[in-house]
This record gives structure tokens, C-alpha cells and sequence, in this order.
């Protein structure tokens, strides 16, 4: 296969400022798929191949491209029309220091991508994280830049990755039957990048043709990549200067008819990178996600929920409460925490969002975003009380011989915090006493997090078997797919409930009885305590008023 050379000059312009950023087109090679000489099927290993067997059995061969650069013109590509597409001034709680540690990674950057691609993928009803990978320019480092032209799953590859992330065969085989799509987040950590930019060709040039399945052998099973045929007629672009606010997503697969499946990729040695650079850093999430065809039989709409825009104001045109789909994902184990998470561990990583809201309110100096934050942590919490007390203090009374008093005791922790939640979440931002009020409502809410954790759920995990406590955790995330977002539906711009106390009683009681009793094998069980009739009674009286 012949290297084809363009007729494009690069300029070195600012080579010699250690600090230049490389922008504009640019010339440089990259490495294509060339198919083993012997006709065989395509593979490489993951990790170190068996005695006997080359690393790979394929071979790559260099052709000189043409680079452009979308700064600037980002707003014209999108996933089902080039497969990739980018998202700016996306605020993080992450540090550097955070992607040292995988279970940092899980406990504070997961969650940011999910609520991301919730936000900003069009239809995304679930998503799942099944893995992320850090790359960096370092002789040492286990995962360097990607120097060849590839594309991370095939059309079977993705479906094998719905059987193994969603264990339960019934419930995978109703989730290939609608749309899919793997998607691949890709962002750097210590932008803005110098060296070894990513470049994507956009979907519209590539031909099927282009791509070939490559077996990818890891140690217990077989996946398949893609590798990619040189053609000239693919444009290949890449976002200059990326920073770490700056996501791209790049898709992997996607079973919708009528839009492009997948975006080949590569890192790039562009000549203009100055002497001394930054090496590259970056951490790329692989993400299934799902999409929600029907509409729920409550509410004619639903409402995804919203960590980076402002709050939504929709109206239901039935009348009735409005609901938010809120998605689960994995941090263990690399699957769905409806099915991983034990209870405890549930609740925890409920407990940490939150954390990571308060933060971002008071650590903000935009006052728009602080209101934005101030609203996900209204919700997030509502919500997080709600399945509590409909999930986890019902298995305190049922479980433990105390449990009763546990719950109450809790019950009544959880009247003060929605107290202060209820003067908090009516404050304007300007008021001075927002930051205090924010650091007071999330003390008391310490308090309550560190006895549940130290205490509570310890004594609740040693009385549950394992599937007890699995089960009780995928009833807990259920409650919160099904939490009203306000109590009226009269009221769009309103905060998402009127009083703290009546959402805990007209509202959520009423809500146990009407919808999750219409699912019978995922229900929901009814508030167990002596106090629950009382409650359901004056709950009917009021949703009739």
C-alpha cells in the first residue's frame, strides 16, 4: 500500500513558547489497518499473548493526512450525523489528583459524565459506565496515546457489552430490542493539549468498507475493534487546544437506522508541538446507553434530569405530578448499580452526590451556576430523602430488632434537614445569608450521613444476605426514578416542591399507593410503621383537597 503525500505545508509558527498551543489545519500521518498477509482473521491481545503468539497479527501502514481544526465551528457537527460531537464550560469537581485513583474516578467523575450525557445526548434514557482508561505521554505510563487509526466496538462487540453489563438476560433481551449506542467521553487532564491531539474523521467520509473487525483478546474473553483502511476521501478533523471543561464524544455504536453508527480516531504527532510541552494526558469513559421509546403511563412526559442547564419549566398538559428519569450506572464491578450495589453502598454513593453539589454551591463564583447547583442539590436530596423513607427505614423496622426506633429517629432527622432545605431552596442567590444557609443545611446533613453510614446501614448489611441487600438497592434507585420533581403541576417555575413537608406527605405516600403498586414485580413496599395508615389517610385527604 502506497503513502500518499498532500501538497500542504505545515507552519511552525510560536514552536519555539513552550506554551504555544498548535491551532489551525495541520499535516501529519497516521497509522492504517493493513490485513495480514495470510488471509486469517484479524487480532490483537490486550495484555501479554500466549507463548508463541505475536502481540498482534496485522500490520499498519503510515499515509500522510490533512488535519482541520473545528475550533470555532463546533456547533455544526452532532452524534447521528458525524458521530462525534463536543461540549463546552462543563463544570467539574474533579481535581488532578482525582484520576490517580480509580475509586476517585468512580466516586466523583462517573456521575458528572453520566448526568452529562443524560443532559446533552438526545434520548438518553440510561446510561451505564462500563469502563474508562487513562492515557498518558509517559514512557512509564501502562496506557500510552493511540498513535492508529481505530474504532473502539463493532455492531456485535456492542451487543456482547449488553449481555455482560446487564446480567439479567430477560431485561438485556428487552434492552436489544430497542436503541442502544456506545459512546466513548473523551477529555483531557491537563489541558489545554499540546501534544498528541486527538484526531476523528467524520462519519459522513467513511465507508463501511473502511472498517474491518479485529478480534480484541483480553485473558477470559474476545471482543472486537475496528481497525481502519486508508482511504483519501475521509476528512479528518481534530478540536484544537482542548481543555479540561471540554468533552468529546466520540460513538462507538448505535443500533438507530438512518444515522451514522461510529467515528474512526486516533492520537497525532502534529510538528508545530513546541519543545517542552505538556505531555498528553486524557481519560476516556466507555458508556452504553440506552434509549426510552415509550412514554410512561403516569405522566405523558418525562423530564431527564439536569446538572449544567437552567431549570426547566414544562407544563403537563393531563394534569398529574411530574416525574425525572434518573439513570443508574456502575462504579463497581463494572456493571449497573441496580444489580451490584448493596444497599449501604447505594445510599453512600447518593450521599457523596450530594457532597459534591454543596461543594460546587459554595465553591462557585458564578452566580448563575451556584442557582443551577442550588436546584440539583434541591432535587437530588428530595429525592434521596424520598427513597429513604419508602425503602431503607421500612428495612430498618423489618430487619432489626431496634429498627424501629432506628427509623423514626431518622424520620425526624430527615423533618429538620427538609425544614432547612425548604428556607434554603426559596433564598436568591444574592442573599447574604445564601452561602451560611447552604453550610448549615449540609452540617445537618453530615450528621445524618455519618450516623446512617457508621452506624445504621452497618447494622443492616450484617443482618441482610447479600441478595437481600442487592435487591434493596435496586428498589432504592427505582423509588428515585419515580420521585415528583414538584408537588403541583399548576406551578413550572416554581422550585421543585412548595413546602418540604408536603412533599413528604401528600405527594410521595400517595405516590407508593397509585403507580408502584401497578408494577408488582418491581413494587415497592408500603411504609410498614405503625404511623404509615395514619399517614396514607391524611395523604387521601389532602391530594382530594
Amino acid at each position: 500500500m502506497s503513502t500518499t503525500t498532500t501538497t500542504t505545508s505545515t507552519t511552525l509558527t510560536g514552536a519555539a513558547d513552550p506554551n504555544y498551543i498548535p491551532r489551525g489545519p495541520v499535516e501529519t500521518e497516521l497509522l492504517f489497518y493493513v490485513p495480514p498477509s495470510d488471509g486469517s482473521v484479524p487480532f490483537n491481545y490486550v495484555e501479554k499473548p500466549p507463548e508463541g503468539q505475536p502481540q498482534r497479527n496485522y500490520n499498519e501502514a503510515a499515509h500522510k493526512i490533512q488535519v482541520e481544526d473545528i475550533r470555532g465551528h463546533e456547533d455544526e457537527y452532532t452524534l447521528d450525523k458525524d458521530a462525534f460531537q463536543v461540549l463546552k464550560n462543563v463544570r467539574s469537581a474533579t481535581t488532578y489528583e482525582t484520576f490517580n485513583s480509580d475509586e476517585e474516578i468512580q466516586r466523583v467523575f462517573y456521575p458528572e459524565v453520566e448526568r452529562v450525557l443524560l443532559d446533552n445526548v438526545p434520548g438518553a434514557h440510561r446510561v451505564i459506565i462500563f469502563d474508562h482508561t487513562i492515557r498518558r505521554e509517559n514512557p512509564n505510563a501502562p496506557r500510552q496515546p493511540v498513535h492508529r487509526a481505530h474504532s473502539d466496538q463493532t455492531d456485535r462487540a456492542a451487543e456482547w457489552r449488553v449481555r455482560l453489563h446487564v446480567p439479567d438476560q430477560e431485561e438485556a433481551e428487552k434492552l436489544l430490542k430497542g436503541r442502544y449506542r456506545i459512546i466513548n467521553v473523551w477529555r483531557p487532564l491537563n489541558g489545554p493539549v499540546q501534544s498528541s491531539p486527538l484526531a476523528f474523521a467524520t462519519a459522513t467520509s467513511v465507508k463501511e468498507s473502511d472498517l474491518v473487525p479485529v478480534e480484541h483478546r483480553y485473558p477470559h474473553r474476545t471482543g472486537e475493534t475496528m481497525g481502519v483502511v486508508y482511504n483519501p476521501d475521509m476528512k479528518w478533523k481534530y478540536w484544537s487546544g482542548m481543555t479540561n471543561d471540554e468533552l468529546l464524544f466520540l460513538k462507538c455504536s448505535d443500533t438507530q437506522p438512518g444515522v451514522n453508527k461510529r467515528v474512526p480516531h486516533s492520537a497525532f504527532k502534529d510538528p508545530r508541538t513546541p519543545p517542552g510541552a505538556r505531555p498528553r494526558e486524557s481519560i476516556e469513559n466507555f458508556i452504553q446507553s440506552q434509549v426510552k421509546e415509550k412514554r410512561s403511563p403516569v405522566c405523558p412526559m418525562l423530564l431527564l434530569r439536569t446538572a449544567f442547564t437552567s431549570r426547566p419549566t414544562f407544563s403537563c398538559p393531563s394534569g398529574g405530578l411530574f416525574f425525572t428519569v434518573s439513570a443508574s450506572f456502575s462504579t463497581t464491578n463494572m456493571t449497573t448499580a441496580s444489580y451490584t450495589l448493596t444497599i449501604s453502598q447505594a445510599v453512600k454513593k447518593n450521599h457523596r452526590e450530594l457532597e459534591g453539589y454543596h461543594n460546587a454551591i459554595v465553591k462557585s463564583d458564578d452566580p448563575d451556576e451556584r442557582i443551577r447547583f442550588q436546584n440539583q442539590f434541591t432535587w437530588e436530596l428530595v429525592r434521596h430523602a424520598v427513597s429513604e423513607e419508602l425503602i431503607v427505614y421500612p428495612a430498618f423496622e423489618k430487619y432489626l430488632e431496634d429498627g424501629a426506633a432506628m427509623a423514626e429517629k431518622d424520620r425526624a432527622q430527615h423533618q429538620v434537614i427538609k425544614e432547612k432545605l425548604k428556607l434554603f431552596q426559596d433564598m436568591k442567590e444574592s442573599d447574604p445569608s445564601f452561602t451560611p444557609t447552604a453550610n448549615s443545611l449540609m452540617a445537618t446533613l453530615s450528621n445524618h450521613i455519618k450516623q446512617e453510614e457508621e452506624v445504621d446501614l452497618v447494622k443492616l448489611e450484617d443482618v441482610l444476605a447479600k441478595s437481600e441487600s442487592l435487591a434493596l438497592a435496586r428498589q432504592f434507585d427505582r423509588t428515585k426514578m419515580f420521585v415528583p420533581t414538584r408537588s403541583h403541576p399548576e406551578a413550572p417555575s416554581k422550585p421543585p416542591f412548595e413546602t418540604a413537608f408536603g412533599l413528604m406527605t401528600a405527594p410521595v405516600d400517595r405516590l407508593s399507593d397509585l403507580l408502584f403498586r401497578k408494577f408488582p414485580a418491581e413494587s415497592i413496599t408500603s411504609n410498614p410503621s405503625p404511623q404509615g395508615s395514619v399517614r396514607s389517610m391524611n395523604n387521601e385527604r389532602i391530594m382530594k383537597e
